[in-house]
């Protein structure tokens, strides 16, 4: 019989969830929550949470119910019906080049800071020249990166500690902290930031895409 498993061991796939679930996200969440507010912060989170944790269950179930599903256009048809595989493919596309474009922005902006020569433009060639390669690779060689991209996240945890306890004053100290808000842009209906912390919050939501 034909073996539906995939290549990953459970530690490969381990290795590969911390690291998407993670990722750019553990910068991103804290300027989102910054903007928030204690109240709007909160709520957003609790809520995308159990909207993330509500929807992976769903897709778990559908997947166990059938081994040989191995795509979200596979599971759009059991879910759906044939006539939803065009719409399905072309929204997970959709959601892929978006998250894609987000990354190498992100990743050539913060390498023109660290080395201002460079321009962002040519940071992003860079990126895109070395990341779409790796597109091709099967999820057991991708591992590899995963555990070495889980490495700075915990640098920036220690650096985050080490540099907190020895500034004596904001910002970055955590033994004088920064003034926070409740949330100011309830009080102003200041919408647009309101999206915008959406979209920040959203981005570790956004990495279940790769969840089959």
């Amino acid at each position: 019989p034909y073996n539906y498993r995939g290549q990953s061991t459970y530690r490969q796939t381990l290795f590969n969830s911390i690291a998407i679930l993670l990722g750019i996200g553990i910068l991103s969440e804290p300027l989102a929550f910054a903007y928030a507010g204690w109240i709007g912060g909160t709520a957003l989170i609790v809520f995308m949470g159990f909207l993330n944790c509500y929807t992976a269950k769903i897709l778990a179930g559908i997947i166990l119910e059938d081994p040989r599903l191995r795509s979200y256009t596979d599971i759009g048809r059991k879910a759906f019906g044939p006539k939803s595989t065009a719409l399905t493919t072309i929204m997970f596309c959709l959601e892929l080049f978006a998250v894609s474009i987000a990354f190498v922005t992100l990743a050539a902006d913060s390498m023109h800071e660290v080395m201002p020569a460079y321009s962002s433009n040519t940071f992003k060639i860079a990126f895109i020249v070395v990341f779409v390669p790796l597109v091709f690779l099967p999820l057991s060689i991708l591992t590899y990166t995963s555990r070495f991209g889980i490495c700075p996240m915990l640098l920036i945890i220690v650096a985050i500690f080490i540099d907190g306890f020895s500034k004596p004053d904001t910002p970055g100290s955590l033994r004088s902290l920064a003034a926070t808000s409740w949330g100011d842009w309830l009080y102003d209906r200041a919408w647009n930031c309101f999206w915008l912390v959406n979209g920040w919050l959203l981005w570790p939501c956004c990495n279940t895409i790769v969840g089959p």
